[in-house]
């Protein structure tokens, strides 16, 4: 699992940032989290409740961690703002093209 850079994250998260990640990075479960990720499997970013990750599907899954939300209204908020900023930079609604070139390392180590 890895994570971008600059993590578009919900306002009510911004104070949990840090203990969030290192929970989600040391496998402890977070409860009421949701996460923006990018598979690496397909070009779909998904939301999903971070208690999936304790699943060994989501485990295995190459895919890097984009946002954090509260909520699932909080997760579509973010996504609406990731779908205009890469509108507006791009004139396109490929999410996945933005990302790559906004962040070029991706889907390498951190």
């Amino acid at each position: 699992m890895k994570w971008i850079k600059d993590l578009y994250i919900s306002p009510a998260m911004e104070k949990k940032k840090i203990k969030i990640k290192w929970k989600l990075n040391h496998g402890a479960g977070v409860v009421g989290v949701y996460l923006l990720v990018m598979p690496l499997d397909n070009s779909h970013l998904e939301i999903i409740n971070s208690a999936y990750l304790k699943q060994k599907y989501y485990r295995r899954r190459k895919m890097v961690i984009i946002g954090i939300a509260e909520s699932i209204e909080s997760a579509y908020d973010i996504l609406i703002k990731i779908v205009s900023e890469t509108f507006e930079h791009t004139k396109d609604a490929d999410i996945k093209k933005y990302l790559l070139e906004r962040y070029p390392n991706m889907y390498y180590d951190n």
